[in-house]
């Protein structure tokens, strides 16, 4: 009863920041790295140039793309990591905090008492941002499983690296 509260209390209060938030999930993946990262791309050529681009198919790639205006906007992309039983993934909130962000994932995961397989799966989510005026840094980001009673897990395979090492953002400093 706990766990079904702070469920229901987590994602009200995410839910009532998205709607003041500049901000939109427009991909929910579960083959990213194998290790948490949060990144952000301010151009169409460093999002096809990092892992993002491995882990999803090419018709993804261009409907990620397709829903982004790169002068007024970028791309913030949280990757969570492995984890075991994941129902779902959603990006929570994006916070602004003078000209860094601070980004929240909310991850669902199977009770333990549900029964079947618990696979692997590396969730990552995809949102659009309105880009600061000067953008300085990822202050932040938050991670949070919730239990998400008995339904359906999704799996998945760590996505693999680019060749230029491009899991590691390259610091971009101010509007471009």
């Amino acid at each position: 009863m706990i766990r079904r509260t702070l469920a229901a209390l987590l994602l009200t209060l995410s839910a009532a920041a998205a709607a003041d938030q500049p901000y939109e999930q427009v991909f929910a993946g579960y083959n990213g790295p194998d290790s948490s990262i949060t990144a952000y791309f301010q151009d169409e050529q460093s999002f096809r140039a990092s892992w993002v681009a491995t882990a999803l198919q090419p018709h993804e790639l261009n409907e990620v793309l397709s829903k982004v205006r790169f002068g007024s906007q970028m791309l913030v992309v949280s990757a969570v990591g492995g984890r075991k039983a994941v129902t779902g993934v959603r990006l929570g909130s994006v916070d602004r905090h003078d000209n860094a962000l601070s980004v929240l994932v909310l991850v669902g995961v199977a009770d333990t008492h549900c029964p079947g397989p618990r696979p692997d799966s590396y969730p990552f989510v995809i949102g659009v941002v309105d880009k600061p005026e000067t953008f300085d840094e990822m202050l932040s980001y938050f991670h949070q499983n919730f239990p998400d009673e008995c339904k359906a897990v999704r799996s998945g395979s760590p996505a693999q690296e680019r060749p230029n090492n491009s899991f590691k953002p390259t610091p971009l400093r101010g509007a471009a």
